[in-house]
């Protein structure tokens, strides 16, 4: 069992059947907002994904992008609550 550093919790809009751009936001907003993605640089591989992610305006672009930033907290114990 994983011993989480982070937890973020989307799970209060992930699967909510709103417009794209509008979870997208959403999603982009709380990423930006929490402490795992404070603790990185500006330049880090998971500021730039989520800046991808941000400005993703296919959804297959934006699943791309958040296919890294998952992969990203894996490697570093969050837990992203979707």
């Amino acid at each position: 069992m994983a011993l989480w550093l982070y937890r973020i919790d989307l799970s209060d809009f992930f699967h909510k059947p709103w417009s794209f751009e509008r979870k997208r936001d959403l999603i982009v907003d709380r990423l930006r907002g929490s402490e795992w993605v404070k603790a990185h640089g500006e330049d880090s591989l998971l500021v730039v994904a989520i800046n991808e992610m941000a400005h993703a305006t296919e959804v297959e672009d934006f699943d791309d992008w958040w296919d890294e930033v998952y992969d990203l907290a894996d490697r570093d114990l969050v837990w992203i609550n979707t």
